[in-house]
């Protein structure tokens, strides 16, 4: 067989990304992107990257040789053996299912439209992933004792510690048997705690409370330092990725009911 390979000349190198291509052909004809992904088909780590000693060589171990062979083989008559044949009509008619069902798979996911409501309908729905949620510096109390006296002096010892650098509250931890008082970065998000909405309702400098805490029966207090909104990244910004995701999800329930589909049609039985 005659093989024969051209490059544009003073261009050594297959480099896609950069300017024209080098054209590459076998026996004269071009090697061209439809016969690049059958040969993928069955060799998915074949390609064209490197230089031309690579290029050759890849080609000439995923398709040429075989090609050489196979040629060889048809002068003698093999292809025309009943057990080959019988395997080539099914190898065939698999790959041939295969290549069809991969290329309207992605001709569906790529045809598929949505409006600008159903988009921002799902934004909304999933707003939490794209809200950076919201911080509360406080100080933290909590004890058994809500007397006009007790809550009087946690009040006052909150206040001065309130006043303290943020590093030297963050290790702050004063407790006996009537109560606890700690410093706290509580987030917004933080669905699991009672008092999340009441903290992030109130603003700074303000006092929470008391309110009772069954998970640990005692009264909870909260002295809000600084706060921090919650950031929601507009839908604008997100609007491309995001019908990006609903387009593979919508793709994805498409695709499972295909898949039950095909188990009514195709019943499979282990005997």
């Amino acid at each position: 067989m005659r093989l024969l390979f051209t490059f544009f000349l003073f261009l050594p190198f297959f480099l896609p990304a950069i300017g024209q291509p080098a054209t590459i052909t076998v026996d004269g004809k071009k090697i061209d992107d439809n016969l690049i992904q059958s040969i993928k088909q069955l060799q998915p780590d074949f390609g064209l990257g490197g230089d031309s000693a690579n290029i050759i060589a890849n080609i000439q171990k995923s398709y040429t040789t075989r090609k050489y062979i196979a040629d060889l083989a048809r002068t003698k008559g093999i292809d025309t053996i009943a057990e080959l044949s019988i395997k080539l009509s099914v190898a065939k008619q698999v790959l041939e299912e295969r290549m069809i069902a991969e290329y309207y798979s992605d001709l569906v996911s790529k045809n598929m439209k949505f409006s600008d409501a159903e988009a921002r309908k799902y934004y909304e729905e999933d707003i939490d992933r794209y809200t950076t949620p919201g911080t509360c510096d406080l100080i933290y109390i909590e004890t058994s004792d809500t007397s006009k006296n007790t809550m009087t002096e946690l009040r006052k010892t909150a206040i001065e510690n309130a006043a303290l650098p943020k590093q030297d509250r963050m290790s702050l931890k004063k407790y006996n048997d009537i109560y606890l008082m700690k410093n706290y970065l509580m987030y917004s998000n933080n669905k699991e705690y009672p008092f999340t909405n009441q903290i992030f309702s109130a603003k700074p400098k303000s006092w929470v409370g008391p309110l009772f805490s069954k998970d640990i029966n005692r009264y909870v207090y909260f002295l809000i330092i600084e706060k921090q909104e919650p950031k929601i990244t507009p839908y604008e910004e997100v609007k491309d990725v995001y019908i990006q995701n609903l387009q593979m999800m919508k793709y994805n329930e498409l695709y499972q009911q295909w898949s039950e589909d095909a188990l009514k049609k195709y019943p499979i039985k282990i005997n």
